[in-house]
């Protein structure tokens, strides 16, 4: 038995070890690790602490001045991680001893003064400032070692974010109050007192629907077909009555003819205390009462085919009938005085154009008779044309003559009186052929007996006959035309839907007028808010 072996156990309280060193082995425990390692284990964490080996017990040489070897740390920590072998006595490993199963940490043991040859206490130096008191070698003791628990690795740490600045937490201003404030006020309270009134005060009003289109007869004139102006395309142009008569709807005629069949004032202003926006006055004037019109009647024309759809609204279904039924009667006599004016115009033009004619005529033929007085010739067409049978007579009396002479010539001498006597009558005949053809007329002088000229004046008043004649049959026909469309109506108001007795009342439709008045004061609100910002971020 070794002396350290005698011993007796002794065990002091664990000391920690210093900041970044690992911590002392038990005494006495073998090690795997070479020479080297072992020397610079020997120094331990606890400061110049010497390590007993195996039976000598002699410490681990120190470095200059107190201080560690290099390395010493950084060996300690591999030392640590190796498993713990049997412990061994002074004699050699004692056998048939198992390392402990448990693992706990190793401690130092404190051995008594003057076992093992004592303890060597550090040089004091500039190294051993701030280190802990070497611990007393502790005393090797024949039974198994606890084994150490390794130290586990340091886990490098990852670099911290950066802090990012608080936000403060938003809060209401005086700004926003007065925003919410405006909302209330300018938006959600008037849509408020709308949707009261409309569900609330707003009378009902019933509806009365009709629909019409005026129906016109194309006919063509006499006068156009015998004068071919209609195969030519020209034909006379007229507004359509359509028109007019979507017009003469909303103007005040028609407002002053309902009024005088129903009375509009009471009509539509019984209810004006309770619902002013939807009535109108009972005072109300003329000019009040054709603006209130247009909100009462409401048109639809369709100007490709000529339908006019037509709304009355009312307070009661009876009263909104009776006044479609009013405007259709209006629509109608108008449409009616139309059609007659137009007639009457049509047959006063005819007329006049007949008595023109006719007076043309008239005048042409008093010509005709006048020539016929002065000339003495009924027909001098006829004159001319027996003035040319003579004159064609004589020329063949003169052939024949000139022909006997030239057979006495031939047979007889040079002075027979027959040949004389051919000549003579050949020499008559054409003085008589000249007198004939200057009584037809004369090259040198107009005369008042040429016959060319009175053909040439009776020819005259021939064509202005034939033309006044034409003339007289055309206007004749236009009238007779004329006429005929008078005595038929080719105008006319045709109704295809007849007003409509109402048993529901469809008007006002609160909820749209109740959304749009809420959607434009949201609007407003809106525009005004944006601007009040705008002009405060400038600022």
């Amino acid at each position: 038995m070794t002396a350290g072996e005698g011993q007796p156990k002794q065990q002091g309280p664990a000391q920690d070890a210093p900041a970044g060193q690992a911590q002392p082995a038990e005494a006495g425990a073998p090690s795997s690790r070479n020479p080297a390692q072992k020397a610079q284990a020997g120094s331990g964490p606890a400061g110049n602490q010497p390590a007993q080996g195996q039976g000598g017990g002699q410490p681990a040489p120190q470095g200059k001045g107190g201080e560690k070897p290099a390395g010493a740390g950084l060996a300690a920590q591999p030392a640590q991680q190796q498993p713990a072998p049997q412990a061994q006595g002074a004699d050699g490993p004692q056998g048939g001893q198992k390392p402990a199963a448990q693992k706990q940490p190793a401690r130092p043991a404190q051995a008594q003064p003057g076992a093992g040859g004592g303890q060597k206490k550090p040089a004091a130096g500039p190294g051993a400032q701030g280190q802990a008191k070497p611990k007393p070698p502790a005393v090797q003791q024949n039974k198994p070692l606890v084994k150490q628990a390794p130290t586990p690795a340091k886990i490098p740490q990852q670099p911290q974010p950066t802090p990012q600045p608080r936000v403060p937490t938003a809060r209401a201003k005086r700004r926003h109050w007065m925003l919410m404030f405006s909302f209330i006020l300018f938006v959600v309270l008037p849509s408020a007192l709308a949707f009261a009134y409309l569900y609330v005060q707003a009378a009902d009003r019933f509806a009365s629907h009709a629909a019409f289109s005026v129906h016109k007869e194309d006919s063509t004139s006499s006068f156009e077909m015998m004068s071919g102006l209609s195969a030519l395309g020209v034909s006379s142009g007229t507004t359509p009555d359509a028109d007019i008569l979507y017009q003469f709807i909303q103007s005040q005629k028609m407002v002053e003819a309902v009024d005088a069949q129903v009375d509009l004032r009471n009509a539509f202003g019984r209810h004006y205390k309770a619902d002013p926006v939807f009535s109108i006055a009972p005072d109300a004037n003329l000019e009040d009462m054709v603006e209130y019109w247009e909100r009462i009647v409401a048109l639809v024309f369709d100007a490709d085919i000529g339908l006019i759809s037509m709304e009355v609204t009312a307070f009661t279904p009876t009263e909104a009938q009776r006044i479609a039924e009013i405007i259709l009667q209006e629509s109608s006599t108008l449409i009616q005085r139309l059609s007659k004016i137009a007639r009457d115009d049509t047959i006063r033009l005819a007329q006049e154009e007949l008595d023109i004619a006719s007076a043309r005529l008239k005048d042409v033929r008093l010509q005709m008779a006048e020539f016929r007085d002065i000339e003495q010739i009924v027909d001098p067409t006829a004159d001319i044309a027996g003035q040319m049978g003579v004159i064609s007579a004589l020329q063949q009396s003169l052939a024949e003559a000139m022909i006997r002479r030239d057979l006495l010539i031939g047979t007889t001498r040079a002075g027979d009186p027959r040949i004389i006597q051919a000549e003579r009558e050949i020499e008559a005949i054409r003085r008589r052929i000249e007198d004939e053809r200057t009584k037809v007329g004369s090259r040198e002088e107009e005369s008042a007996d040429d016959l060319a000229r009175v053909v040439g004046d009776y020819e005259s008043l021939v064509v202005d006959r034939e033309f006044a004649e034409q003339s007289y049959i055309a206007a004749l026909a236009a009238y007779d035309s004329a006429v005929a469309e008078a005595r038929r109506k080719s105008r006319y108001l045709a109704v295809h839907i007849e007003p409509t007795l109402a048993e529901t009342a469809i008007y006002p439709r609160r909820l749209t007028l109740g959304l749009l008045f809420s959607g434009f004061t949201f609007m407003v609100w809106m525009l005004v808010v944006l601007t009040l910002y705008s002009i405060r971020d400038r600022r």
